[in-house]
């Protein structure tokens, strides 16, 4: 089977998060199968070591509340980087004159590498596929989230309710999002024109994809995770003690439930990892609720040992979760999950085989399932088997690199993208 060059793109070159642990894993995947692997990503002092830094993008900073990030000229200069980074497509043009893919691979480049590579990849023939973590393609804010509640409301190109509803928290931000999606969607369909296809991590990514008028090739292929050796039996439950939760600090993670369902469980422990805007609140609920004990960042092993450790993980989520990796790690160490009926995770979690299923936004529901789940050893060794089996195929390397390739293959030999620019047409929103 020829062995392919493919270019790795996200705007971050280290484990900042779940789509940066996505990449990386695809990134040793491939190294493994034979490939040549080409990263391109913004620079920056935590990116990995690799031979392509020099070809990297400069850092866009989106900045941190200072005067300086507030001021006018900072403003005006996020806008034009996130509306078209020429800065980042004439990086991405220095290294297409040094080496030649025979495919791209996005991950996240909206906003700080912008669709201004889109152009250049087509220009050197280069076809492109997308895997979407999050709800770029749709929402201004990534999240179909505002205003403490689930939201559609830019479906049909009404893409000023961003900065009616100041989606992204601050003004200038909100407005330079909606001015983006006017031009990349509305006026230009810069993505429809020079995307292949696009992956969707869940079918409920892939069904709005469709409902808001997607029409280009779209591919559901399940995250994978890294293949670990696992235990000839899973830990039992009368070794695991309590109740983890892992993830963002922030409202549309259900922090405010998960902490209702803590103060009302004082029998319970409970274990936070994670950092976030709600790090105030969390820090008084710690004060107060001695069953809480709340953790900064984790090193993968330490993150292992907790999985390991947890009698049950919760995933309160209010917005439309895709494709948690928390899930995945909780399920291949053989822990059940309590999670709420939101976005892609009822395709992850089975409700009653591998985990439970609650609503979202009921903290009284999540205390229930809870207190049920952890008093029943018996229930918890059960779900946990099923959800450390599920945790193989279709989400081992494996499994994932069969799709992935296959993919590869059929956008590598089928040049009719190039085409479409060139007249023109293209497919989209």
């Amino acid at each position: 089977m020829k062995q392919l060059r493919v270019l790795l793109v996200n705007k971050f070159w280290y484990p900042k998060g779940g789509s940066e642990r996505y990449t990386l894993l695809l990134r040793d995947i491939l190294r493994a199968q034979g490939h040549e692997v080409v990263p391109f990503a913004m620079t920056d002092p935590k990116n990995l070591p690799t031979q392509w830094a020099e070809y990297f993008a400069p850092s866009v900073d989106w900045g941190d509340g200072s005067a300086r990030a507030s001021s006018p000229s900072h403003a005006w200069t996020s806008l034009t980087r996130v509306l078209w980074n020429r800065a980042a497509a004439a990086a991405l043009d220095r290294l297409l004159q040094r080496v030649r893919p025979d495919v791209a691979h996005l991950q996240n480049f909206a906003h700080q590498l912008s669709p201004s590579i889109l152009p250049v990849l087509a220009r050197h023939g280069v076809p492109i596929v997308w895997t979407l973590h999050d709800y770029k393609l749709l929402c201004p804010n990534y999240r179909l989230y505002t205003q403490g509640a689930p939201c559609e409301r830019c479906q049909g190109h009404s893409y000023w309710n961003a900065v009616r509803y100041n989606c992204m928290g601050r003004r200038s931000a909100s407005v330079a999002v909606a001015a983006e999606m006017y031009l990349h969607h509305a006026l230009t369909n810069v993505y429809g024109k020079h995307i292949a296809a696009v992956i969707a991590p869940s079918a409920f990514l892939a069904d709005r994809l469709q409902e808001w008028g997607w029409r280009g090739r779209i591919e559901v292929v399940p995250n994978c995770i890294e293949s670990l050796p696992v235990p000839d039996r899973v830990i039992s439950a009368r070794d695991r003690v309590g109740v983890l939760f892992v993830g963002r600090l922030v409202e549309e993670k259900g922090v405010g439930d998960f902490l209702e369902a803590v103060r009302r469980l004082p029998e319970i422990p409970f274990v936070v990892i994670g950092d976030g805007s709600l790090g105030a609140e969390m820090r008084k609920a710690v004060a107060t609720c001695v069953n809480l004990t709340w953790h900064g960042a984790q090193s993968p092993d330490q993150m292992r040992a907790h999985y390991e450790r947890a009698r049950v993980l919760v995933v309160p989520s209010r917005w439309y979760e895709n494709a948690p990796y928390v899930v995945l790690e909780a399920m291949r160490a053989g822990t059940p999950v309590i999670a709420t009926r939101m976005g892609g995770l009822p395709e992850l979690v089975h409700d009653g085989e591998t985990g439970v299923l609650v609503p979202p936004r009921n903290p009284v529901a999540l205390a229930h399932a809870i207190a049920a789940l952890v008093a029943d050893e018996g229930r918890c060794s059960v779900l946990g088997e099923r959800a450390q089996q599920r945790a193989r195929a279709p989400y081992d390397p494996a499994s994932h690199y069969a799709r992935i390739r296959a993919l590869y293959r059929e956008v590598s030999v089928r040049p009719t993208i190039t085409a479409e620019v060139r007249a023109g047409s293209g497919v989209g929103l």
